[in-house]
């Protein structure tokens, strides 16, 4: 180090890790806070009296006496009532430092308060001096752990600032402070910035491309949004400073395309478990993992769990598999405590999830949920209702974006399915997705085809379905696809309605939830809008986000 020479520090675990650095490599205004220390078995010697107020030479008289005993002072506080002063000495000191203190003021003082079992905390960092916040974020991440300070000592440099707590507070103390500032992290020791959220998009299809500019440009009060990566299945883009706008729109135009983000400047390629692993070795505010994808993501949700990041979910698969499974991921996410937020996966932007928790919260109970929750099998039904054929009206609705990118995944029923045994969990249904009875739309033999041969194919099925609709027809009523879930059960399936129900009014996309509570038990709650589409779902997600983002 005197020759300029950098030293770097790496676990035998990770040897090809960047580890810690130490140089003369200054990145102060950035990464104020350096590095923490503990010194451990101290004690703390408090010399108080009413008749020190203004008088010259109590202090000096103070540390002459510790002096004489020949014992070190570490810390020093005094408040400027000065009716006391608080120092720190070694614990086998203590006494010797006491009666020494007693010995030299005898009736001067009201006493000499010892206090044994003490650790000093010392905050370290160069570019501490001048940088607001770093006292707050110390204090409030103590305070959040329930830690005492009993006292504390910063100088007028602003180099270095000492807090004595409990000793057996002192590695608690010290864990919550280094994970405070990040220090075990790329970028660490910033003071953090409360006004800003950072965002990792998992899934960059239509809606991850839709909700990209939406977050970018999004601002709730003083809290501001920046989205820090994006992942897909060939790798991910990741920039710890934020990807503006314009970066977004380019990889945003290049993926639709059909570049991957891998093949793109500053793609790096692996899973998106890899991907979150990485990411989360960085410093960044207030992080928020949004999965927008169709995948079983169970395994990288867990990974973003642990790394400290709340998650959004607009993909329904990881809270529908095993019920083990979808309370480990609650598990998680309650023990880091952090939230998991998935409003989108049920109604989009309609506001299904949050209207549940509101009933419940105000003492309400529900019993039953109905209604046609896919707003890509409303907008099939609705134009089957006005005379178009299935093949042209299922290639619409994919044009518009609106189905699962297997548009059988909304004809078995499954993603009705999927949103029917969310609803139920919430309502205490104890079973799987298997136990609930479906009813296919798939026609015969379909499901067994690769999805570019099932498309081509649709004309091949327009006569069963205008059969089906013509015989609804003539009864005065029409076809829509319903789900009821209640805590014993949960059916889904076809069903010919009454033009005069409130279902035969739907149009285009929309969803309709219909709540049967205690007190909504005669006239129930029926919450009704669009409930497909990129920019809807991309809606309902960015809602999510601002509430943790505010939160």
């Amino acid at each position: 180090m005197r020759k300029n020479i950098a030293v770097r520090i790496r676990p035998f675990a990770d040897p090809a890790s960047l580890g810690t650095e130490i140089s003369r490599r200054r990145t102060l205004s950035a990464y104020p806070v350096k590095a923490l220390s503990a010194i451990p078995k101290q004690a703390l010697l408090t010399v108080t009296g009413s008749g020190m107020l203004g008088v010259p030479g109590i202090a000096a008289r103070t540390f002459a006496a510790v002096h004489h005993e020949g014992i070190s002072v570490s810390l020093i506080s005094q408040a400027s009532s000065e009716h006391s002063i608080c120092f720190s000495v070694p614990e086998e000191h203590a006494q010797r430092a006491r009666a020494s203190l007693l010995e030299t003021f005898r009736h001067e003082i009201d006493g000499v308060e010892l206090r044994a079992g003490a650790a000093t905390l010392v905050v370290v960092g160069i570019g501490m001096a001048g940088t607001p916040g770093v006292a707050a974020r110390v204090f409030s991440s103590l305070a959040d752990a329930g830690i005492n300070i009993i006292a504390i000592a910063q100088g007028s440099s602003e180099l270095n600032l000492s807090l004595v707590v409990d000793g057996k507070d002192a590695g608690p103390a010290q864990r919550v402070v280094h994970a405070a500032f990040q220090l075990s992290k790329i970028g660490g020791g910033m003071v953090g910035h409360p006004e800003r959220t950072d965002v990792v998009l998992l899934g960059f299809g239509q809606i991850g491309r839709t909700l990209a500019p939406l977050l970018a440009k999004a601002k709730q009060d003083s809290v501001r949004l920046r989205v820090v990566g994006v992942i897909d299945r060939s790798g991910f883009v990741f920039d710890a400073r934020g990807l503006p706008p314009q970066r977004l729109a380019a990889l945003g135009a290049a993926k639709a395309k059909g570049v991957p983000l891998a093949k793109q400047p500053g793609g790096e390629r692996g899973t998106a478990a890899d991907a979150v692993r990485f990411i989360a070795r960085h410093a960044i505010a207030n992080p928020i993992l949004v999965d927008v994808t169709a995948d079983d993501t169970a395994e990288t949700l867990a990974a973003a769990f642990a790394a400290g990041m709340h998650v959004v979910l607009a993909n329904k698969r990881p809270i529908t598999g095993e019920r083990s499974k979808y309370e480990a991921l609650k598990a998680a996410a309650q023990a880091r405590g952090r939230h998991l937020l998935h409003e989108a996966t049920v109604g989009a932007g309609l506001p299904i999830i949050d209207t549940y928790y509101k009933l419940v919260d105000s003492g309400d109970r529900v019993n039953k949920i109905e209604g046609c929750p896919s707003g890509t099998l409303g907008y099939l039904f609705g134009e089957l209702g006005r005379g178009r054929r299935f093949s042209e009206a299922l290639r619409g609705a994919i044009k518009k974006g609106y189905p699962e990118p297997d548009p059988r995944d909304d004809l078995s029923g499954m993603d009705v399915a999927r949103k029917a045994l969310i609803l139920g969990r919430l309502l205490g249904f104890p079973g799987e997705l298997g136990d609930i009875a479906v009813e296919s739309l798939v026609p015969k033999g379909a499901e067994r085809l690769a999805v570019d041969e099932f498309l081509a194919r649709l004309d091949e099925y327009d006569a069963a379905w205008a059969r089906r609709v013509e015989a609804a027809r003539a009864r005065g009523r029409v076809l829509r696809y319903r789900a009821i879930v209640t805590r014993r059960r949960i059916r889904v399936g076809l069903v010919v309605v009454d033009a005069s129900s409130p279902m035969a009014s739907l149009n285009g996309t929309d969803n309709q939830f219909i709540f049967t509570t205690m007190r909504y038990k005669k006239n129930p709650l029926v919450i009704t809008g669009p409930g497909a589409g990129p920019a809807v779902t991309a809606g309902g997600i960015l809602n999510d986000v601002l509430k943790l983002a505010g939160a």
